[in-house]
């Protein structure tokens, strides 16, 4: 197993940015994708040149003397002068998914051996949304028209790969490797035992409890206001 790598860097790496978008421009030298990725500062090495190119941006981002003392002391990584302008050491466990460090191997392109980012799965999904949107442009209307679940649905799967997504690494690859997984999901759907029309019934009933509670409290207040 391999504890180090010794990566060099362009000099635009570490120019004008913050740490933690230093480690971002480490990572895509790399090949690796920065979705959910964290970085333990403790297990990387850079060049003197690269500490000061990142101290002229920590100076300029705050009058306080002690801010850039501070934030290189908390999230920065180790100095070595003997290391040329632009390179850095990277060790085992400098990546991290989740709490899991991500184990450094020999090959060059770390996509490779790193899984799918929920980035590569929502724009597939979301190219495979849009062909059909093109699809039903050209549909006649009797098309369309029965058609519209599926244009809907598939919709609201999509947007489920959008914001604080929660599918783990592995079914992220899974629905990857599939050539039609919007498609794929939403046949699913229609074959399983989820029936929409209890969510949507459990939904109209949350509705109306808090319309109910709401009158009531309204007609409180206003008998309130007579006494």
């Amino acid at each position: 197993m391999i504890t180090k790598l010794t990566v060099q860097l362009t000099p635009e790496a570490s120019q004008c940015v913050g740490i933690a978008e230093f480690y971002k421009n480490v990572a895509a030298a790399m090949g690796i994708s920065t979705a959910r990725v964290k970085y333990d500062c403790t297990k990387i090495t850079v060049a003197r040149n690269i500490q000061s190119n990142i101290f002229e941006t920590l100076d300029a981002q705050s009058t306080d003397p002690c801010h850039t003392g501070m934030s290189w002391c908390v999230s920065g990584p180790k100095t070595d002068d003997a290391l040329p302008d632009d390179t850095v050491e990277v060790f085992d466990g400098f990546f991290l998914r989740g709490e899991t460090p991500l184990t450094l191997t020999a090959k060059t392109n770390w996509s490779e051996v790193l899984l799918p980012s929920i980035e590569q799965l929502y724009d597939k999904l979301t190219a495979e949304y849009e062909a059909l949107i093109e699809e039903l442009k050209n549909a006649n209307r009797d098309t369309i028209i029965e058609r519209a679940y599926e244009k809907v649905f598939k919709l609201e799967l999509l947007m489920c790969f959008d914001f604080e997504c929660t599918f783990d690494e592995n079914e992220i690859a899974v629905l990857m490797s599939l050539d039609t997984p919007l498609d794929d999901m939403y046949r699913h759907w229609l074959d399983s035992d989820a029936n929409i029309a209890d969510m949507l019934r459990e939904n109209i009933s949350d509705f109306a409890q808090r319309e109910i509670t709401r009158r009531n409290n309204k007609e409180s207040e206003r008998n309130n206001d007579f006494r």
